[in-house]
């Protein structure tokens, strides 16, 4: 006996994205060094997903594909140099927030909690997802064209994920999603290159 199964691809939809992205950037000479500002970001208007007919967007919500599209994603930088051997950058990362994923009472997910502290009904719940920033900050040391120093810290002020009820996407995290924001926290890093 032999068997043989036929399992073909089909491509059953389609994803539409839009957006405006800037990228600004001004350069200024101060008594200390050379200051420069960098503002990046995009502005989605567009993020969809169309199966038989279907549309679903994603833009501002968490959509029935388990996708959640912020609306604005941003990051403003100021750099300074001074002595073409110091560098010294602060950045600001920014994303706006969105719908989460609703949870209606049906899905048999949230239980309310009486007064007593007993286990209630099974409920719904409806919520937004906060706007997320951190800053950044970083200085590099080149000691010469072969040897450099970087000591940076990323999410200086410990800031948390924002809460996510969300039940699926992004993997197995709980309370957060790990796509748009990350647990870990503050984190020191050092790197060190040498060319030769």
């Amino acid at each position: 006996n032999k068997l043989a199964t036929l399992l073909p691809n089909f491509n059953l939809g389609t994803s539409k994205y839009q957006g405006i992205d800037w990228d600004a950037a001004a350069n200024f000479d101060t008594a200390v060094g050379k200051l420069r500002l960098d503002w990046t970001g995009t502005y989605m208007i567009k993020s969809e997903v169309e199966i038989a007919g279907t549309t679903e967007s994603s833009v501002g919500r968490f959509d029935a594909y388990n996708n959640a599209t912020s609306r604005v994603v941003q990051r403003f930088a100021a750099s300074l140099k001074v002595d073409n051997q110091w560098s010294h950058t602060v950045a600001f990362n920014w994303r706006s927030g969105y719908k989460d994923q609703v949870i209606n009472a049906d899905d048999g997910s949230l239980k309310a909690v009486n007064a007593d502290g007993t286990l209630g009904d099974y409920v719904g719940l409806e919520r937004y997802v906060k706007a997320y920033g951190t800053i950044d900050w970083q200085t590099r040391f080149q000691y010469n064209k072969f040897a450099g120093v970087t000591l940076g810290i990323k999410n200086v002020a410990n800031k948390q994920p924002p809460l996510s009820i969300r039940t699926a996407g992004g993997g197995n995290q709980v309370g957060y999603d790990g796509r748009y924001a990350s647990p870990l926290g503050r984190q020191l890093y050092l790197n060190a290159n040498f060319r030769y």
